[in-house]
């Protein structure tokens, strides 16, 4: 009888955080959408015409990723999934000291748990630092000088924080300097010099809305 009314607590404890789990996907997939995907939204005939970034009012979209609320939503799930069985192992341990669970059940669900969490990790380095948005700003002043202009790279983190980078253009490494992208076709590296983090821009998925992106990016 405990241990019918033990395991049954754990199953409402764990119905309890996908419930959250739930809300938290489906209340943030608007501000995902808003965020990185106003860009992409928008309508327009001409090729060379610039679209005004709503975020950043000074700057002017070069490329966005239509995609990028996919990988935002697996990364946000991959983190609340990790704290859930960070959670559950004290839990499973105080159960196996009360002898209230046997102690293959528990292991059992730890292993499971753990196995899961580990996948998600490893399928998540393929979501990790994924550009959403780039972002520049042309002043009258630097149109000839193209190295001077700033630089904003919108990204998505390990953990599915959104970060702005601010850098300039002559901070970009270009695709044609990387070797990694000599043999990747499925996404472009993106280097800086100021920053040791490698950046992945998906341009078959993506959107170039701004004519000088292959001159900055090669």
């Amino acid at each position: 009888m405990y241990i019918y009314n033990t395991l049954f607590s754990m199953n409402l404890l764990i119905v309890h955080f996908r419930k959250q789990f739930k809300y938290c996907f489906y209340n943030s997939i608007n501000n995902t959408i808003r965020q990185y995907n106003h860009a992409s939204n928008k309508k327009y005939s001409n090729a060379s015409l610039l679209l005004q970034s709503k975020q950043f009012p000074d700057y002017t979209v070069l490329y966005v990723l239509p995609m990028i609320t996919v990988p935002y939503l697996f990364n946000k799930m991959k983190r609340n999934y990790t704290f859930l069985v960070g959670a559950t192992i004290p839990i499973c341990v105080s159960l196996h000291i009360l002898n209230l669970v046997p102690t293959m059940d528990n292991l059992a669900f730890m292993a499971c748990n753990c196995m899961l969490a580990a996948t998600l990790h490893t399928i998540g380095f393929l979501c990790n630092n994924i550009v959403g948005t780039i972002y520049i700003k042309e002043n009258e002043k630097d149109k000839e000088n193209l190295e001077n202009q700033k630089i904003i790279i919108s990204y998505v983190n390990y953990w599915g924080q959104r970060i702005d980078l601010k850098t300039t253009v002559d901070d970009i490494i270009p695709f044609v300097e990387n070797y990694a992208n000599a043999s990747n076709n499925f996404f472009k590296t993106l280097s800086i010099k100021s920053s040791r983090q490698t950046f992945k821009v998906y341009l078959k998925y993506g959107k170039i809305t701004g004519p000088s992106f292959y001159d900055i990016f090669g």
